[in-house]
């Protein structure tokens, strides 16, 4: 189907650069199947391992094939599709040596009630990324320098969905009643570490940019958009906090709905804003969407959850943020 999309998304033809980035998806896909049952098995080792092999032996070995070639983005995505694919095979190897597996027509009806919900709810938290890229490429011809600002931005964000990966199984093995005094004590041990790491990437954005863009992206101009993306990793906690206990209830049926809303509106705002405050106002999108969610998360979560709970007030945090998000932005 890319010769129907890609002109209508792209505004030009697909090269084969976007050809090998589904490729990787296919890898990446398998890959994250296999880990979700590995975080299920508690095994971190393999867990890691296979991130590993995807997340960096692929983007090295992409740097040698253009060290050793022409430099051009084809070279590199050869070198991630194939650290992409390794990942995906050894994955889908590790879970069917795994032991027997067994499938029950209700076990599959129950995965797939819980399940397929969660399908256009990831789809639309990958949007809230890749879809702003879309707006400032389409609105402002700036879809490269808005890729760095975004992705810096968004690593806060990565860090804690990263955390995640154990704070879930934690949460989900607690028996319901005590979920949570359990969520409301690690909600703020992790919003606390998450407003550090986001005031780091706000604080050092201005350096980290001169290695991260070249000189004619005009790195200092980019120092608020990165504040103002990064500052999302705190919402994005309780967002986060708030989910556990949705999909803990197995009542996901309303994700598929509040998840998209909640990014549309942060790519609204980035479509509205953008002809007047460029780049900026793309960042700011991210910042909104996650707001969203965590609203709209926390206010589901009241409704399906066996036992509702209110995220804390975190007085702290909320002033180290918005402190942070302020110095960050006024940096430059």
């Amino acid at each position: 189907t890319l010769p129907w999309w890609s002109p209508a998304l792209l505004g030009r033809e697909a090269g084969p650069e976007i050809l090998l980035a589904l490729v990787s998806s296919l890898g990446g896909a398998w890959m994250v199947l296999a880990q979700s049952y590995l975080r299920g098995a508690d095994r971190a080792g393999t867990f890691v391992a296979l991130a590993v092999v995807a997340s960096l032996l692929g983007p090295a070995s992409g740097l040698v094939v253009m060290a050793a070639g022409e430099r051009v983005a084809l070279g590199y995505l050869i070198g991630v599709t194939g650290g992409y694919l390794l990942a995906g095979l050894a994955g889908l190897a590790v879970v069917v040596r795994s032991g027997p597996v067994s499938a029950g027509r209700q076990a599959l009806r129950t995965a797939v009630r819980i399940g397929l919900p969660t399908v256009p709810h990831q789809v639309s938290l990958y949007l809230a990324l890749a879809g702003l890229v879309v707006v400032a490429d389409r609105l402002l011809g700036d879809g490269g320098r808005a890729n760095v600002a975004l992705t810096l931005g968004a690593g806060a964000t990565v860090v804690t969905a990263a955390m995640n990966n154990a704070w879930a199984p934690a949460v989900y093995r607690t028996p319901p009643e005590r979920r949570g005094a359990v969520l409301t004590e690690t909600t703020g041990a992790i919003a606390l570490l998450t407003v550090v790491v986001a005031g780091l990437v706000s604080l050092l954005a201005p350096w980290v940019l001169r290695v991260a863009a070249p000189g004619s992206y005009g790195p200092d101009a980019l120092v608020p958009a990165v504040a103002l993306a990064s500052a999302a990793a705190v919402p994005s906690v309780l967002y986060l906090a708030s989910g556990h206990l949705v999909f803990a209830s197995g009542r996901t049926g309303a994700l598929a709905v509040t998840t998209p809303l909640a990014v549309a509106g942060g790519l609204l705002w980035a479509y509205l804003l953008a002809p007047a405050w460029g780049l900026t106002a793309v960042a700011a999108g991210y910042l909104v969407a996650y707001l969203l969610l965590a609203t709209v998360t926390t206010l589901l979560q009241r409704r399906v959850a066996d036992h509702p709970w209110w995220p804390p007030v975190l007085l702290k945090v909320l002033g180290v943020w918005l402190a942070v998000t302020a110095a960050g932005w006024s940096l430059p």
